[in-house]
């Protein structure tokens, strides 16, 4: 069992390969961080076989997850570099934790946490018309919730004010996925248009990358038709 896991940090270029063993079935994380590097990373099973792959699971970090136990055996992890293949990635293979893979996606704004949750929510209440807010935003995206009471167009912008790169993600009430920007326009602001219907919105709103850590200004505008 692989317990609190095994690391290592290399480059892509001085080592392109890694392997490991399971001496048992478990369920585990592969993991390959650096930004800088944009890693791209190919999990091989003992007989050569392809069994995934992955690029830009967390901004242009990569990862896959086994939730379903992997036979015991060698496996081998292959990488290429899509950026700056000298710089150093650390590279993981944890056992699968399924509590903590949902927050790092709630974190992340890939799942909406559940209203009620332990998650912090922000409720915004009704938005009848517009509303302004500004928000720090590290590394773990920042939770709105609001309500709209009637069909309309929803626009919602998110403006950098200080060292931000803004990134933001619409989903229902029910973690159901609407739609998602970063970088509207040439710029590095995000813009979301969408129709609404009645009912409760959940809005993450993330950094592109760790490199950022500042105020992000949010607006929200509702259009009804004409009457």
């Amino acid at each position: 069992m692989l317990g609190q896991g095994v690391t290592a940090t290399n480059s892509i270029a001085a080592t392109p390969f890694y392997r490991f063993s399971l001496g048992t079935p478990q369920a585990i994380s592969i993991r390959a961080d650096n930004p800088a590097a944009d890693p791209y990373i190919y999990i091989y099973d003992g007989q050569g076989t392809l069994i995934a792959e992955n690029d830009d699971y967390d901004g242009l970090n990569a990862r896959v997850d086994f939730t379903d136990p992997l036979p015991a055996g060698a496996y081998c992890i292959a990488m290429r570099s899509l950026s700056d293949d000298t710089q150093p990635v650390t590279v993981s293979v944890l056992g699968y934790d399924a509590e903590a893979a949902m927050r790092e996606m709630f974190a992340t704004g890939e799942a909406s946490p559940p209203i009620g949750g332990p998650y912090p929510i922000t409720d915004l209440g009704v938005l009848q018309t517009s509303l302004i807010i500004d928000q720090t935003v590290g590394s773990d995206a920042v939770w709105l919730s609001f309500s709209v009471p009637a069909d309309g167009l929803l626009v919602i912008d998110a403006i950098e004010i200080s060292d931000s790169d803004p990134v933001i993600h619409l989903y229902d009430a029910l973690g159901r996925f609407i739609d998602f920007n970063d970088d509207a326009g040439d710029t590095l602001n995000s813009q979301l248009t969408v129709r609404t219907s009645p009912g409760t919105y959940m809005l993450g709103v993330s950094q592109y990358s760790d490199d950022y850590s500042g105020v992000i200004r949010l607006a929200l505008q509702r259009y009804v038709p004409a009457q």
